[in-house]
């Protein structure tokens, strides 16, 4: 059983940007067997209080989505529909039943492997996504249908890959820092611009979690290393910069000739998402109602390219308040979990959660999206599963591992 649960958390990065719908799969299946496993005892229902700083906020932002589209129920919408919409909601209701399956793993060993995995995010992807770029000639988007998803799951993960570069064993730090630049290269041909900054935060916080690694930039192989990787990243940046100027000429007015149809279309929906907001603030318009707003301006599309303004115009200030609660929830749950286990990389971990979600979140998704809520989920998962009280074996494992 704990070969089956480190496979399935090492799948999970690994298969995220070449075949994205496959983690909401295996996400859905876990749920299903573990629940099986509980009823069976075959496992046994190991839950600690720590828990309930990432499960309750997540029964939060089901309980408040909910109840603003019951709130906003026209007269003239079927139950049926309403109901199919909040089934996305369900795997917030039903991942705390993994955690008793992760539990019958070793916790360093489950990080880590998640760590290991999350490396092969970039390199198993880039190939499809340089396929999608130079023979179909559209935005990479790897195997998850669409460049915004596909860039956020390079991102994360590729962001992720950085802790093996802390890793004792000089082939995973090769591997890490292998797999970081192949997801800095999905990102940047995903063109996707919202999510640009996170590459850069991950370095920062991880020189902020793990300090003694300042003193390896001194070493002069190590920086003309570093170099090489900054002067790929430039080299393909430079040939994706279209849309990034644009958007630098939007913001400036730089060229007042020059136009960019994303931002123009980005401000209008947020213009008309403030609006929303205003007439109904508190508990807002309902989940269910959002196309019919947004054909009041003549688009057609099914959020702002806001997840925070989508959230408010979804469920008013209350979502808006379950759901930046939410994304912190991870942070804050390896906070106050007891454990030591493994607990920077899953510091580090839990910090690019928030800022993957929240910085991503002002011009893409945050939620309901069956990607971003599956690498949300399992995400949560890996941070909250180390039991308070780890034994000395777990300890001497961990420090193996680069912990």
């Amino acid at each position: 059983m704990q070969t089956n649960t480190l496979v399935g958390a090492g799948s999970v990065g690994a298969l995220a940007g070449l075949a994205g719908s496959v983690i909401t799969i295996l996400l859905a299946v876990s749920m299903l067997w573990a629940l099986v496993l509980l009823v069976l005892k075959r496992i046994s229902p190991k839950y600690q209080r720590s828990d309930l700083l990432v499960v309750v906020p997540a029964f939060l932002f089901v309980f408040v989505t909910t109840g603003a589209a019951f709130f906003s129920w026209q007269d003239d919408q079927s139950a049926t529909d309403i109901l199919q919409r909040l089934g996305r909601l369900l795997p917030f209701l039903f991942f705390p039943l993994i955690l008793p399956r992760f539990r019958t793993a070793e916790p360093s060993k489950l990080v880590d492997t998640f760590i290991l995995g999350s490396s092969l995010c970039g390199i198993l992807a880039l190939p499809l996504a340089l396929l999608q770029v130079g023979w179909y000639d559209i935005r990479a988007e790897g195997g998850a249908g669409n460049a915004i998803p596909f860039a956020m799951v390079s991102a994360f993960f590729g962001s992720i890959s950085l802790l093996n570069v802390v890793h004792e064993a000089r082939w995973r730090g090769a591997l890490g820092l292998a797999g970081f630049l192949a997801a800095v290269i999905c990102l940047l041909l995903s063109e996707s611009r919202g999510l640009l900054p996170i590459p850069a935060v991950a370095v920062v916080a991880i020189l902020i979690v793990y300090p003694e690694q300042l003193a390896r930039l001194k070493n002069g192989k190590v920086l003309a290393l570093l170099g090489g990787v900054l002067a790929v990243i430039m080299l393909i940046a430079y040939g994706r910069m279209e849309r990034l100027l644009l958007l630098v000429n939007s913001l400036f007015e730089l060229q007042p000739d020059a136009q960019d149809n994303s931002t123009d279309l980005r401000l209008a929906m947020w213009e008309h998402a403030a609006r929303l907001i205003s007439e109904q603030p508190v508990l807002g318009h309902g989940l269910q109602n959002r196309r019919e707003l947004m054909a009041q301006i003549g688009l057609d599309y099914s959020h702002f390219h806001n997840g925070f303004l989508t959230t408010f115009v979804d469920s008013g200030v209350v979502g808006f308040a379950a759901v930046t609660l939410l994304i912190f929830a991870p942070l804050l749950c390896v906070l106050y979990n007891p454990s030591k286990v493994s607990w920077r990389p899953r510091l580090f971990i839990a910090t690019m959660i928030a800022s993957t979600y929240a910085l991503g979140g002002m011009t893409n998704f945050i939620f309901l999206h069956d990607i971003y809520d599956s690498v949300f989920l399992w995400s949560a998962l890996v941070v909250a599963m180390p039991l308070a009280g780890a034994g000395l074996r777990e300890q001497e494992l961990e420090k193996r591992i680069g912990a």
